[in-house]
């Protein structure tokens, strides 16, 4: 990451300065030939006003201005007043500022590039390029010219740096500049000292992730790749301190340490724009690991206490050098955790309904590969949705993976069974996965086989209605072919082409104007029913009482499948999928028996499938109280799963008895339970 560096120091009042420091220009201050014009500037007490007056060591008038190579100009305050005293340079020698211009040029702002103008202590520019500064005045001149104009270099340089330059912060700098550079140490009131503009900068700001510095920092919007500033909080210290143990430092003495840092940062920097720019479709990826979490829920916006929402998000803030009371991670509104989860990356949904924290610049993306020095500077993490915490996150760039394709894991291919021969299951997917592809073509061309609405944006979405009775994987149903199409199972917007899924959605679709309900029912769907009608995505809805739909739902639906109850073969496979893998870990003990009583006594029953894994992981609970209190060797045996079994056949039975006899007094009032006997039926194994 880049940064602006700021070049005004901290500030800290000093009333003395010691007079041996002063520069050997000052024995010549009394002669008319000194090239130094003195000028102490006083606030008058009574009007406020700034007044200008000569030294009182120079007997030299104000109009003997071309006498001089610059003018200093001393802003003096009295004992009792707060303010700090500061200095000013007017160059009057217009070689004197071409020098100054060859060498400072590249300093922002544009300072020296034009017409001689007023520099103000403490003369970052000089500062920053003394050694060069020092260089050039010893140079051997062209000709008298350019002699003059060394040679009131080398006073400039005198005065600034021997303690009569007016301003005490540069004073206590220069003593001991020499001390500090041979030992690489630093006070904290000369931190700005080391931080020129334009040099990269070391730290470790997000959560310990190496990270390089710079005047900016390139970051991604959700649209382009753009510069932005920011600011970096130093806490204060006392005395002298080692450069390389600050919080941040600059960018050559950790290369001077490590020389592989250079590649790991541009290889980082690489994966962010790869993850950044991923194409529509193709944000969802694997993520383990430490994560900054903003705000909970679908939408983070709302203001932190401080307001300084901006910088704080990274935890940095330096600038000017403040003396802050609080650390940089303190206060921030946000908090670190572990996470393991897939995510999807996605920076523009981030600043529009996440925490509203904006940033960076100017680089378009493009197919070409970017400077290296852009990759170093790129931030260590993305920004994200972690979809089963239900939270925007700031996501370390090393730790997001592409999800990897395992044929065998495919649950939607290899898992779900279908009592049809996979025609009704091939008619899904085919539907789903067309509807993705066209979705991604259509903001390029129309394609030439879609059917437009008489009304625009109408008619654009994929609404899949599955019904049945509850616990025969209506819902996994919807979670599976997410899983093999790559989709995240939840959406903002169809900008992620997420499947959006609205389980037991009854309160969406009864029907309107049925006895008893009220009108917020009655305006919430018909609500739905204009969202139904312009959504673009794709959605599934699942329920068990169709016969309450209202009239309108039907004709909003594009596919509907009814599920029922599982056939035995069905229940044999959802039990296999468990069982199976326990087998192959050794947990189950004579398997075989096991399979035997499930086929001689529980297929018959018609457990749904929640309820088979409800069976198998209380078992499993038994195996481990056995093993824990009795002395057992904690396997699952099949004395386990038919006390789990039996108690669960008894409940059904009781259950079913009273859910019929209210389903015939139902009947008899008009109101139509909407069970379902028939149809066709799923698993998964």
């Amino acid at each position: 990451m880049a940064f602006s560096v700021d070049a005004d120091p901290a500030s800290e009042q000093i009333d003395t300065v010691n007079s041996e420091r002063k520069p050997k220009i000052h024995s010549e201050e009394a002669s008319p030939n000194t090239r130094v014009k003195i000028i102490k500037a006083t606030k008058d007490p009574e009007t406020g006003e700034r007044v200008e007056h000569p030294d009182d060591s120079q007997n030299t008038k104000l109009d003997d201005r071309d006498n001089f190579a610059f003018i200093l100009k001393k802003t003096v305050h009295n004992k009792f007043s707060s303010q700090e005293d500061t200095s000013e340079i007017d160059i009057v020698n217009l070689k004197l500022w071409e020098l100054l211009k060859e060498h400072l040029g590249s300093h922002p702002f544009h300072y020296f590039r034009g017409s001689p103008v007023t520099l103000f202590s403490p003369y970052e520019a000089i500062v920053y390029e003394w050694d060069i500064l020092v260089n050039a005045a010893a140079q051997p001149p062209k000709d008298d010219e350019d002699k003059q104009a060394r040679g009131d270099l080398r006073i400039l340089l005198d005065v600034i740096s021997g303690g009569s330059c007016g301003d005490a912060k540069l004073d206590k700098y220069f003593k001991v500049r020499d001390l500090s550079l041979k030992e690489s140490t630093v006070q904290f009131d000369d931190l700005w000292t080391i931080f020129p503009p334009g040099m990269l900068v070391y730290g470790k700001p997000f959560q310990g992730q190496d990270q390089v510095l710079d005047c900016w920092t390139y970051d991604w919007t959700g649209l382009k790749f753009q510069r932005t500033a920011f600011t970096l909080l130093f806490e204060p210290f006392e005395g002298h301190k080692p450069i390389k143990a600050l919080p941040y430092y600059p960018f050559k003495l950790k290369v001077d340490e490590d020389k592989s840092i250079e590649n790991v940062l541009i290889e980082r920097g690489k994966r962010f724009r790869s993850l950044c720019t991923a194409k529509e479709g193709s944000q969802l990826f694997e993520y383990s690991g430490q994560t900054i979490f903003g705000k909970k829920g679908f939408s983070g916006l709302g203001d932190d206490d401080d307001g300084d929402t901006r910088s704080r998000a990274m935890g940095l803030e330096f600038g000017h050098l403040p003396r802050s009371r609080r650390g940089p991670m303190e206060s921030t509104g946000v908090k670190s955790s572990f996470v393991n989860s897939r995510v999807m990356v996605d920076h523009l949904s981030y600043f529009q309904y996440g925490p509203p924290i904006g940033r960076n610049g100017d680089l378009e993306p493009s197919s070409g590969s970017a400077d290296y020095e852009q990759y170093m500077i790129c931030p260590p993490r993305v920004l994200g949705y972690v979809l089963e915490e239900k939270l925007w996150a700031q996501l370390q760039t090393t730790l997001v993976k592409d999800i990897p394709f395992d044929s065998k894991q495919d649950a939607w291919h290899n898992r779900l069974h279908l009592d049809d021969d996979g025609e009704k299951k091939e008619l899904l997917f085919n539907l789903v996965r067309s509807h993705i592809s066209e979705t991604n073509q259509a903001k390029r061309t129309r394609d030439a086989l879609e059917v437009d609405d008489i009304i625009p944006g109408k008619g654009k979405g994929l609404v899949i209605l599955l019904y049945g009775p509850p616990g025969v994987g209506k819902t996994s149903t919807a979670e599976t072919i997410a899983l093999s199409t790559r989709k995240p199972l939840f959406s903002i917007t169809t900008t992620w082409q997420a499947i959006l899924l609205i389980d037991e959605a009854d309160v969406f679709l009864e029907s309107r104007g049925r006895g008893g309900i009220s009108t917020d029912r009655n305006a919430l769907v018909s609500v739905f029913l204009r969202v139904l009608e312009y959504y673009q995505g794709i959605m599934f809805l699942t329920t068990n009482q169709i016969a309450q739909f209202d009239v309108a739902i039907p004709s909003r639906i594009h596919v509907s499948i009814q599920y029922n109850s599982l056939k035995p073969k069905q229940m044999k496979n959802i039990f296999s999928g468990f069982l199976d893998p326990l087998d192959d870990k050794g947990l189950v003990d004579n398997y075989k028996e096991i399979k035997e009583w499930l086929n001689d006594d529980v297929y018959d029953i018609g457990f749904d499938g929640r309820q088979i894994r409800n069976i198998v992981t209380a078992s499993l609970g038994l195996a481990r109280a056995e093993q824990k209190y009795n002395g057992g060797n904690g396997k699952l045996k099949k004395s386990h799963l038919k006390a789990i079994a039996n108690n669960s056949r008894s409940f059904k039975t009781d259950f079913t008895v009273q859910y019929d006899r209210q389903s015939i007094l139902s009947q008899k009032n008009g109101n139509g339970n909407g069970r379902f006997e028939s149809g066709f039926g799923w698993c998964v194994s």
